[in-house]
């Protein structure tokens, strides 16, 4: 429960805040802040797909950690971007975090419902998804404020680093 928690809340400053990095730092116009996101987004679809590989490859409860430490690292090339040439460190990294992130998501959510016993599966779904999905208001107004206090890269380098905890969170648990 505390690494969801941790990787919707770090995800809802990041979401916060990733369009005026890329609309103002950066000073994209929309339409390559949309093929910036889609093709970064792709990773997302691919975490989903290969989220029952990964499972049969690593085991159930490692298929949530891996995911994380093997490409989470990649968002931190996000606050790298730059106009230009280095435009594609936001879309790879927009692309290993997103596929992190998905699968993360995908694999958490299967190995909660394999291992809790039927007659306990609505309640136990409820409360994850309250103290996961319950934090994200949270992050999305903190993310405002440390946008406004410290700026956009500086608030997605918080975030990325934050973000860094929930694998160490799986490995506790």
């Amino acid at each position: 429960a505390a690494a969801a928690a941790v990787a919707n809340f770090f995800m809802a400053v990041f979401t916060a805040v990733v369009m005026i990095f890329l609309a103002r730092e950066l000073r994209l116009p929309p339409g390559t802040i949309g093929v910036l996101l889609t093709l970064g987004s792709i990773g997302a679809v691919l975490g989903a797909v290969t989220t029952s590989a990964l499972a049969r490859r690593f085991g159930q409860a490692r298929s949530a950690l891996v995911p994380f430490v093997a490409a989470c690292p990649f968002g931190l090339l996000i606050p790298l971007a730059h106009r230009g040439g280095l435009l594609v460190l936001f879309v790879v990294g927009w692309f290993g975090f997103s596929f992190a992130f998905t699968a993360y998501n995908v694999a958490g959510v299967s190995l909660r419902q394999a291992l809790c016993p039927p007659r306990l599966l609505s309640r136990m779904n409820a409360t994850m998804r309250f103290l996961s999905v319950g934090v994200m208001p949270f992050g999305a107004l903190i993310g405002g404020g440390l946008d406004t206090w410290l700026g956009p890269r500086s608030t997605l380098w918080i975030t990325l680093i934050g973000e860094l905890l929930v694998p160490i969170l799986l490995l506790c648990s």
